[in-house]
């Protein structure tokens, strides 16, 4: 039994990865392909040509008008709050399904498998099939490769730590980590074990607060 539950901590771990790695680079899914592509000039100019120029009952006849179903509904723009001790980002919260997400925040930029990434809006959710979410994710676009588009997360923690935030003013809000571990010598990873989640901090030496995740509570 413990071993089983293990083997569930690592396929956790694993997955939530994918994220990070998402936020980081990857290709838009096709759904975001084509919604680009059909709100793009040409492509307005294209459906506008196929219309006869006196048919002025056509949706499109005139230059300002897109076709309707060009561009999703548009999410509520708030930037969402992330509150790391009880894993909650805006109204999403642990165990949501993917519906409840995307109804929260809208498309993904990339959706691979249980993985969502909204690089343009510097955050990332993970959703498992049996557990719903299960990893949240927030990053710096100086984090990204150059040939990625992506911003940095505007929203901060609930405790007012954002992107930039030093190490020191982690520690102020959230007291001394479980564990300290150098990365690359250019980073520090500062985690933190609570009743309802496990969260880490990646701080770079110039730049700060680049990274912050967050899962439900480790096994113990």
């Amino acid at each position: 039994m413990k071993r089983r539950a293990w083997v569930s901590v690592g396929i956790v771990v694993l997955a939530f990865a994918g994220v990070a790695v998402l936020l980081l680079r990857g290709q838009p899914s096709e759904e975001a392909a084509s919604l680009k592509n059909a709100a793009s000039p040409a492509a307005q100019l294209r459906v506008r040509e196929s219309v006869p120029p006196n048919d002025v009952t056509s949706p499109v006849a005139t230059a300002t008008q897109v076709p309707s179903n060009a561009l999703p509904a548009s999410p509520a723009s708030a930037v969402p709050t992330l509150n790391p001790l009880d894993g909650s980002l805006g109204n999403v919260e642990f165990g949501m399904s993917r519906e409840q997400v995307i109804e929260a925040f809208g498309q993904p930029d990339i959706e691979d498998g249980p993985s969502l990434s909204y690089r343009m809006r510097g955050f990332g959710v993970l959703v498992l099939p049996q557990r719903g979410v299960a990893g949240l994710l927030i990053g710096a676009a100086r984090a990204m490769p150059e040939d990625v588009d992506g911003h940095d997360f505007q929203g901060q923690t609930t405790e007012g730590v954002r992107i930039g935030s030093t190490e020191k003013d982690i520690v102020k809000a959230y007291g001394e980590p479980a564990s300290r571990k150098e990365r690359g010598g250019t980073q520090t990873r500062l985690v933190y074990h609570g009743p309802k989640s496990s969260f880490r901090f990646t701080v770079d030496r110039d730049h700060g607060l680049v990274e912050l995740s967050v899962m439900p509570p480790m096994l113990r």
